[in-house]
């Protein structure tokens, strides 16, 4: 696996240092700097996959909630002919 070494000058790094605060604080985490950048790098390779993956399940909760409607669409029908 490769390994990088980056510099950060002390002002981005204490910048940096908030948004991890303020991550951490919001979901509960209590990942460092070093982790923080790891996972942010790893969202940012995992991007396109993962918006394919979205549109995927959006398209198949669509596709659910139509196959859903039309079958109680059809249940309602049939309620409403029986009370005739």
């Amino acid at each position: 696996m490769p390994e990088f070494t980056i510099e950060l000058s002390d002002k981005a790094a204490a910048k940096l240092q908030a948004e991890v605060n303020r991550a951490n604080a919001a979901n509960g985490a209590s990942l460092d700097l070093l982790a923080w950048m790891e996972l942010h790098l790893k969202e940012i390779a995992i991007a396109g996959d993962m918006a394919s993956a979205v549109e995927r399940l959006r398209k198949e909760a669509e596709d659910e909630a139509s196959n859903s409607l039309a079958l109680a669409a059809r249940s309602e029908r049939e309620r409403l002919l029986q009370e005739l």
